[in-house]
């Protein structure tokens, strides 16, 4: 009741625009997360079908076609370890992802980055060598993927800030 004895009346406006426009982010952003990944599964089929055939034609070529199939494979090799990344960087932007810990060779991972990253590191005439201290377990307990990330961007960003000889 009011000071004049009638009954007050209380009105709830809404502005319902924002609701809207949520719902309709949301809306964009499911159908943006199936596309990316529909995609991201696309690329790296792709890579995997071109590295088995780059890997049947190593018997076919000449000495001269070697080095050409041997740096498309490699290439190929960066693309798909590129694309697994982005998809784990993804996945922790979307929560869908889970550390998981396992036993690894520290050498095992730096010769799989080698083996990536070598051949740009040979157009900039950079020599890629490893050499770890004494102190550096053989065998580490941690996130493998990690390591490998970790240790690739570094290794990206030495070669990206070198200039071609």
């Amino acid at each position: 009741m009011n000071v004049a004895g009638s009954p007050d009346k209380l009105f709830v406006v809404r502005d319902l625009n924002s609701m809207v426009n949520l719902q309709k982010l949301m809306y964009t952003k499911k159908h943006f997360n199936y596309f990316t990944e529909k995609i991201v599964r696309q690329i790296q089929e792709s890579s995997e079908v071109s590295m088995i055939n780059l890997e049947k034609l190593d018997t076919h070529l000449d000495s001269s076609g070697r080095p050409v199939a041997d740096e498309t494979l490699n290439e190929t090799k960066r693309i798909l370890h590129r694309i697994l990344d982005f998809e784990q960087v993804y996945n922790i932007s979307e929560g869908n992802f889970s550390q998981s810990s396992s036993n690894f060779k520290v050498n095992d991972i730096l010769e799989q980055i080698r083996g990536l990253t070598e051949s740009e590191f040979k157009k900039r005439n950079i020599q890629l060598s490893f050499d770890l201290a004494s102190t550096v377990p053989e065998t580490i307990r941690a996130s493998h993927l990690i390591f490998r990330q970790v240790i690739s961007n570094l290794l990206q960003s030495i070669c990206a800030g070198s200039v071609r000889a």
